[in-house]
């Protein structure tokens, strides 16, 4: 249910715009999902820049990018979009804690966490995975699940 959801967002914004490559999808809060769950895009790759294909990173990843490379990316007209898992109310889930994160907590043996805003990104170029009043809704559970039951939801198969 939650991997049809990821594909389904990420796939609906790559095949109905007006133009089906050169996007790289920026994904914030999806460094210890992507132990479970895959994104419909291979993953950064400098080299693969020229090709202007459809690309994934890290939120994590994205702030570490050189300026030569954000140059690049621009010279080849990528369309920048955050990828927002956007499903715990206190935060993002995070495996370890680096200098992009802003507030953390730990939590469940990981961390929650908010994030620094990335200069070269535009932030209302964002594409939630989840409802943003709501996660929970049209995920068929009940919508009043706390952040330790939407962890078990998340990781139990």
């Amino acid at each position: 249910m939650l991997q049809d959801r990821i594909t389904r967002v990420i796939n609906n914004h790559q095949y109905s715009c007006a133009h089906t490559s050169h996007y790289l999808y920026v994904l914030k809060g999806f460094q210890k999902v992507l132990n479970d769950y895959t994104v419909p895009v291979d993953f950064f790759n400098q080299d693969s820049i020229k090709s202007k294909k459809n690309m994934a990173i890290l939120y994590e990843d994205a702030a570490t990018l050189s300026d030569d490379v954000v140059s690049l990316l621009n010279e080849y007209e990528y369309d920048i979009w955050i990828v927002d898992f956007n499903f715990f109310d206190e935060g993002y889930l995070v495996t370890k804690v680096s200098s992009v994160h802003d507030k953390n907590t730990a939590f469940m043996g990981d961390f929650l966490v908010s994030y620094k805003p990335i200069a070269w990104t535009i932030e209302r170029k964002t594409l939630n995975i989840f409802n943003t009043i709501n996660p929970l809704r049209g995920l068929h559970v009940d919508e009043s699940l706390n952040d330790i039951q939407r962890y078990d939801m998340l990781f139990t198969k």
